[in-house]
């Protein structure tokens, strides 16, 4: 199997879960690189953590060598063993899976502490100390890595049903990138374990350093331990005189930390101590929270030793601001711009007909349409019907499409899946016939069979549709039939207008991110596609999935009509939709509208959903840049 060639495009994303981990950032870094970013030959990167800002530069060849660094040793012998060992990595992790998996919730509970206490004694050798890092980063408690004074890891059970272990392909390519090398046949990745104060000896002017330290708490309860000692102010500290000395070496430094205004808008720590530089403040989800309905938008930091950007010239946008007054609102106000922005109606134009559906059908029936209209106003119906059938047997299969049927039956037959069943009722015996309307081509039909189809169009109507209704052609027919076949079926089902009116909306944003967008499914079906799903999950219907790599988003939306819904049943429900999500590493979003429903008698339900609820908008939030915003910052 040659992996470098199936991985060609592929989107490589980190292998463990980090406090502090930069894949929400992503964007934001890219924005912020040095205008000269091409020109610099080195990275450094003293406290790589999961590395998804190393691994995105070195996969898209940022750079000619990558120096990345840990002070966490066994994080940094993980990374070794990933790049000499995968095969063996590989193995052990597929064996802590199944053992896990086969196991009951309380042996998974056993089995966990077990490991953790065989990784804290360093009973192992390191290949399988690596595998217990995964596992224990994928089923401890909110998939966090911290330590105590004595460099324990001791973050408790997590009691996940379906963890998402490893993804082997990822390793993989990971384990390919790290094996790169230069002309001279060295690795291009140099891996070490040092305290970020001793890599000055590796910087020069033609390298960019990127700093993503233990960052200062932004909650109450936040830990501030990395690794054996406290990252406190003092390190802090200490990291900015690293950071001035390495921008006085001519280097390129860049450093991301959290924002203590968070909590405090007089606290003005980092605002006072890298007040030489340039700070920005940008919008992130964190990922690790010790509450986990408290998991929320936040400003972080970005500082750089420069002020010229790559992507300078990119000016705040309409989609900007909207997601500022999103993000830094408070959950009160939020209710107030949610229901002033309400909708009446949930109808949108394409409510009303959906002319993708006839046109679809004509596209795909266009030669045997033509071919029958020949039979339009025939004095000689059976004999020219029998003549055409006998030289083009595939006009047969376009029959189902003049008659009442819903799509799925469609598809059926005319995939050879079923067969048209009819009840004979002037029959004594054969009482049930059956109809086949997936001919080929080249299928010779006896004259039995083409006598058969021809005695079917008389019982069904459609020969009397070809000699006595139709005036013109067979096509326009089929469009009225069509359109009022789907704007019938919409009538009946009203309920899903909204969803009719969003879907353009997700499917130009899913477009726009090269997403895979999946409508009206259960999630049962992305286990197809390898994922790990829940059996209390499993048969739940989604309105909209968007999957990307190892990412997974469902988008549920409701209109309200009537005030006589229960606001506090329906945004309990989503919370408890939201945890299931959450234990399958599906990210949850809810779009609710209806003036009635939510106008201003519900504010204290809809307060409770802004923050218990990850991502809570209305329509016009959606349509207005909101939701794009969202699914960019997730995928």
């Amino acid at each position: 199997m040659n992996l470098g060639v199936i991985m060609m495009n592929f989107n490589v994303k980190p292998f463990l879960k980090w406090a502090g981990g930069k894949s929400q950032l992503l964007h934001e870094i890219i924005q912020e690189l040095p205008i000269n970013i091409k020109q610099i030959k080195r990275y450094v990167e003293p406290f790589v953590g999961a590395g998804a800002v190393f691994i995105h530069f070195l996969e898209n060849n940022y750079f000619e060598e990558y120096i990345i660094n840990d002070i966490n040793y066994k994080l940094i012998n993980l990374y070794k063993v990933i790049r000499d060992r995968p095969d063996d990595l590989i193995e052990k992790l597929e064996k802590l899976k199944a053992q896990y998996l086969e196991s009951d919730s309380e042996e998974r509970e056993q089995l966990f502490y077990k490991i953790r206490t065989n990784f804290n004694n360093a009973e192992c050798d390191i290949i399988q100390s690596s595998a217990y890092f995964i596992f224990l980063n994928k089923t401890c408690f909110n998939g966090l890595y911290r330590e105590n004074s004595k460099g324990e890891f001791n973050v408790p059970f997590g009691k996940y049903k379906n963890p998402s272990f490893f993804d082997e392909l990822q390793l993989r390519e990971i384990s390919r990138l790290l094996n790169l090398k230069n002309e001279n046949g060295e690795f291009k990745v140099k891996i070490l374990n040092k305290s970020f104060d001793e890599l000055e000896e590796y910087v020069d002017i033609n390298t960019f350093v990127y700093c993503d330290p233990p960052y200062r708490p932004v909650t109450l309860g936040g830990f501030t331990s990395y690794n054996k000692s406290n990252f406190n102010d003092k390190e802090q500290i200490l990291l900015r005189d690293f950071f001035e000395t390495l921008h006085k070496k001519g280097a390129k430094v860049m450093l991301s930390n959290s924002d203590p205004k968070n909590l405090d808008e007089k606290d003005n720590f980092f605002d006072d101590l890298y007040s030489k530089f340039n700070i920005k403040r940008v919008y992130a989800k964190r990922a690790i929270n010790s509450a986990g309905d408290k998991r929320g938008k936040i400003t972080e930091l970005l500082i750089t030793s420069y002020k010229e950007q790559a992507n300078s010239e990119a000016a705040t946008t309409k989609i900007d601001e909207c997601i500022k007054e999103y993000l830094r609102t408070e959950s009160s106000d939020l209710v107030k711009i949610f229901t002033k922005s309400l909708l009446e109606t949930n109808r949108g134009f394409n409510f009303y007909v959906n002319w993708q559906r006839p046109a679809t059908i004509v596209s795909q029936y266009n030669i045997e349409l033509n071919t029958l209209n020949a039979l339009v106003k025939n004095k000689n119906y059976d004999d020219d019907f029998k003549k055409i059938v006998k030289r083009f047997p595939t006009v047969i299969n376009v029959l189902p499409a003049l008659f009442a049927l819903s799509k799925d039956e469609r598809e059926n037959l005319r995939k050879g899946k079923d067969v048209l069943k009819v009840v004979n009722i002037d029959a004594l015996e054969d009482d049930l016939l059956e109809y086949r309307f997936n001919i080929g081509e080249e299928e010779n039909l006896t004259e039995e069979e083409i006598e058969k189809y021809l005695d079917f169009t008389k019982k069904i109507g459609l020969k009397y549709l070809f000699t006595d209704l139709l005036e013109k052609h067979l096509i326009d027919y089929l469009i009225g039939c069509e359109v009022g076949l789907d704007s019938n079926g919409r009538k009946n089902r009203g309920g899903l207008a909204f969803e009719l009116a969003l879907e353009p909306i997700i499917y130009n944003i899913a477009k726009k991110y090269n997403i895979k967008m999946l409508t009206q499914k259960q999630f049962k079906v992305l286990r197809k596609m390898g994922f790990e799903i829940s059996e209390d999950i499993a048969n739940r219907k989604a309105d909209f999935i968007l999957i990307k790599d190892n990412k997974i988003m469902n988008i549920e939306a409701n209109f309200y009509g009537g005030s006589g819904s229960k606001p506090e049943e329906i945004i309990d429900s989503y919370i408890n939709r939201q945890e299931d999500l959450r234990n399958n590493n599906i990210e949850f979003a809810l779009i609710t509208d209806g003036k009635k429903c939510w106008g201003n008698d519900h504010k204290p339900q809809l307060l409770k959903g802004f923050r218990h609820l990850n991502y809570l908008l209305n329509f016009n939030m959606s349509k207005n840049g909101m939701l794009e915003e969202i699914i960019n910052n997730i995928f």
